[in-house]
């Protein structure tokens, strides 16, 4: 029992770091707001939803859930973070 609830920890603090990261990413190339959390949420849930779909199974977030709610709400909080939104730098031409 108490291996499934750390795999259960485990996975959902791997879904809200990959939420943060993936919205960070994303305002930190440029994109809005809005853009940036969906990309934080296709970050968080696109490897599995991909894995889920080719196996013919029903993506894990319609079974559960919880993740597409901790992937919004770590999105929605890494726009307000210290390490959000920062001007993309220019390209490198010639690189």
């Amino acid at each position: 029992m108490q291996y499934i609830t750390l795999y259960l920890i485990l996975n959902y603090i791997s879904t809200c770091v990959f939420a943060f990261s993936g919205t960070t990413r994303a305002l930190n190339s440029g994109n809005s707001r809005f853009s940036a959390v969906l990309a934080g949420i296709v970050t968080s849930c696109g490897g599995g939803t991909i894995r889920d779909t080719l196996n013919g199974r029903l993506p894990f977030w319609v079974e559960q859930p919880g993740y597409i709610i901790v992937s919004v709400i770590f999105s929605i909080m890494s726009l307000f973070s210290e390490h959000g939104p920062k001007p993309a730098s220019p390209p490198l031409y010639g690189l």
